[in-house]
C-alpha cells in the first residue's frame, strides 16, 4: 500500500485518520491483473523499425492497455497477463519531414492489419514475455 504524507488540520485531520483506518481494516480490494515486463524485436520488410510504438491491448475489455516505444528494432514494455492484441505504429520520417513545434507531421507507414485492425495476438504469461514481430508490407520496402 502506498500512502503519501499530507498535512491535516482540525476536522480534516480526523477525516484523514478515519480514511487510513478504513483502508487498513477493509483492505484496498483486489490487486488487479498481473502485469509483466515484455520485450522483443520488431522488423518491417526484414529491417528493424527505427522508431515506433507498441501497445498491448488485453482481449478483456475491462482491462487497460499497456505499451512502450520501439527503438532500433527493439522494445521493452509492460503488458497485462493473458491474451493481448498487439498494435504497432511507426511514422514515415525522412529528410523532407515537416516539424511543427518539434513534432513531425508524418503518416504511419505500418499497415493497419498491425495496428487499427491488428491481426497480431500474444499470450502473456510470467514465463512467456519475449515476442518478436516480423511485419510485412505490400510491396513497401523500408
Amino acid at each position: 500500500m502506498n500512502l503519501r504524507c499530507a498535512t491535516f488540520s482540525g476536522s480534516g485531520f480526523l477525516l484523514g485518520w478515519l480514511s487510513v483506518l478504513a483502508l487498513l481494516a477493509f483492505g484496498c480490494g483486489p490487486s488487479g491483473p498481473k502485469t509483466c515486463d515484455v520485450r522483443g524485436s520488431v522488423t518491417f520488410d526484414g529491417k528493424p523499425i527505427k522508431d515506433g510504438s507498441i501497445v498491448f491491448v488485453p482481449t478483456d475489455p475491462k482491462l487497460g492497455a499497456e505499451g512502450g516505444g520501439i527503438k532500433e528494432g527493439r522494445y521493452q514494455a509492460r503488458a497485462k497477463e493473458g491474451r493481448n492484441k498487439v498494435q504497432i505504429t511507426a511514422l514515415d520520417i525522412g529528410p523532407n519531414t515537416v516539424y511543427v513545434e518539434g513534432n513531425p507531421i508524418a503518416s504511419n507507414f505500418i499497415p493497419e492489419r498491425y495496428n487499427e485492425r491488428t491481426e497480431l495476438e500474444v499470450e502473456v504469461e510470467s514465463d512467456n514475455t519475449e515476442f518478436d514481430f516480423d511485419l510485412v508490407g505490400q510491396g513497401h520496402i523500408r
